[in-house]
């Protein structure tokens, strides 16, 4: 775990936060629409934090055990095969969480040890357009503690200028995970796109981001002590990537023929399945 510098008390006695009184919908909303946002500043790529502490593990390899063709319409059959779920950005099972606060709508939900996290995202125009597509995007994250009566709220809006945008999103004890990226050619961003972020909610700091081309919009899977992610585009180079989840470092360089689609964990294995590929690889620590 991620060693503290501080609490979440001595957040709260900081930083002004609501109140949650009771679980209720409605109170809920009122609790997160009365919240101020604790700022996060933006970082250099790549990043750790200067008391990020070591943190020894064994290093994850995966080895390709087998790949195949896919026949690109066959995505659910796929899923179908292999027992997997499609992965789900907001967890449908919670019922008390707002889906439109005053900081937009709500992209991702997770509940983990006994918290909902909770990243609410408003879209906007650009006054200079990058692309065709010409829209930034604005993050909230709120952290709603189930055996608690606070809220904490992190404004993530300077770790994703413009246009580039929050893919995917997990938590795992007091760290967030998400990436920041474009799906388009990075060279419209000057490649300053594809990265993954780690926030340590309990001090509110960013413990460490990756260098640049990591993680794509197709995201990512957290592993135990690493994440498994990717990056690609059409006429780019593709590869898989294992993170270090304790620090960021890049464990594993894997090269694929397309950028990956979808990352799923099974029985010791992983499963990748790209635009027209499928591969699998054990996995050893």
């Amino acid at each position: 775990m991620w060693k503290s510098i501080g609490c979440i008390s001595t957040l709260l006695s900081v930083f002004p936060l609501s109140i949650l009184y009771g679980g209720s919908l409605v109170k809920n909303l009122k609790a997160i629409n009365t919240t101020t946002p604790i700022v996060i500043n933006e970082v250099t790529h790549p990043y750790t934090h200067e008391e990020l502490p070591a943190h020894p593990t064994n290093g994850l390899v995966l080895e390709l055990y087998h790949e195949e063709a896919n026949q690109i319409v066959d995505e659910e059959d796929w899923f179908d095969r292999f027992g997997f779920y499609y992965p789900q950005p907001i967890d449908m099972s919670v019922s008390d969480i707002p889906r439109s606060t005053m900081y937009g709508e709500l992209k991702f939900l997770r509940m983990h040890n006994k918290r909902y996290y909770a990243i609410y995202e408003t879209v906007y125009q650009l006054t200079e357009a990058k692309d065709i597509y010409d829209e930034g995007h604005n993050y909230t994250l709120i952290v709603l503690p189930k055996t608690s009566d606070t809220a904490i709220a992190f404004d993530l809006d300077r770790l994703f200028p413009d246009i580039l945008e929050m893919c995917w999103f997990d938590a795992v004890d007091d760290v967030v995970y998400f990436n920041a990226t474009y799906n388009g050619y990075a060279d419209i961003r000057e490649e300053k796109t594809g990265y993954l972020y780690s926030l340590d909610i309990t001090d509110g700091i960013v413990i460490w981001a990756t260098k640049n081309l990591i993680s794509s919009y197709r995201g990512f899977t957290l592993y135990r002590n690493h994440i498994i992610t990717g990056y690609g585009f059409t006429a780019e180079p593709d590869f898989l990537y294992v993170v270090n989840r304790f620090n960021g470092s890049t464990a594993q360089t894997i090269p694929i023929k397309t950028a990956h689609e979808y990352i799923a964990i099974k029985n010791n294995r992983c499963y990748v399945r790209t635009y027209n590929m499928n591969y699998v690889y054990t996995m050893q620590e």
